[in-house]
């Protein structure tokens, strides 16, 4: 839970299904799947073989249904012990018939689960971000059509008059990617993936003062 106090206006989240105001205390935009989606979503990732979880529409997103197929996923594993009280075994017997926020994969190392799914599930949004379980497996996560955080951060800049060209981010990983193109002035910390740091201005490690680094870049002026 983040405290009351916490110096922010609005609180982006869940790669961008949400906006929080902090202010105010109210969900403000959400996206979510709709029933006839998520049925077809899941007899297709059924077919594949996956270890998936899916949570419902926020605010009430942390909790989730979970489909267990490998028995060798420690990373799913270990993301269901980490919330233990939130998750409920998917009775795949049964048709879910209701709105989710999203699907998450948890995908093992080296897999190419990701580009397949991408090029079959074309009408929705396919984002994947390094699991920070293990730092080694892939969370592919399923949203409807044009929800990530670029698009969201837009809604918020246009809602507030805000020009991209006024805006800073700072990323170190995937499912910042489309945050990070739409900004005027973009950061990557240094353990961002390589094509990142390929893409964007790169500063030091989140451990070592990046995100003070990039701050400090973007208000001297520096056009990147």
């Amino acid at each position: 839970m983040i405290n009351e106090l916490f110096p922010v206006d609005y609180l982006i989240v869940s790669s961008g299904s949400g906006i929080y105001s902090m202010k105010t205390n109210e969900l403000i935009y959400k996206t979510s799947i709709p029933p006839e989606d998520v049925s077809s979503i899941c007899k297709y990732l059924l077919k594949l073989g996956c270890d998936f979880v899916i949570h419902e529409p926020l605010p009430d997103n942390h909790y989730f249904y979970y489909q267990r197929t490998s028995k060798t996923n420690a990373d799913f594993e270990k993301r269901l012990k980490f919330y233990p009280d939130f998750g409920k075994k998917l009775d795949i017997s049964k048709t879910l018939s209701k709105h989710v926020s999203q699907f998450l994969i948890v995908d093992k190392p080296g897999s190419t689960l990701f580009k397949k799914i991408e090029q079959t599930l074309t009408n929705f949004t396919i984002i994947r971000t390094t699991s920070p379980l293990d730092h080694k497996s892939s969370w592919i996560e399923i949203f409807p059509k044009g929800t990530d955080k670029g698009s969201t951060l837009k809604y918020l800049a246009d809602l507030k008059g805000v020009d991209s060209v006024n805006v800073f981010t700072i990323g170190n990983d995937y499912n910042d990617t489309h945050m990070l193109r739409w900004a005027g002035s973009s950061f990557v910390v240094e353990n961002a993936p390589s094509p990142l740091k390929e893409e964007f201005y790169t500063v030091s490690s989140n451990d070592n003062d990046g995100f003070t680094e990039a701050i400090n870049i973007w208000l001297s002026g520096l056009k990147l």
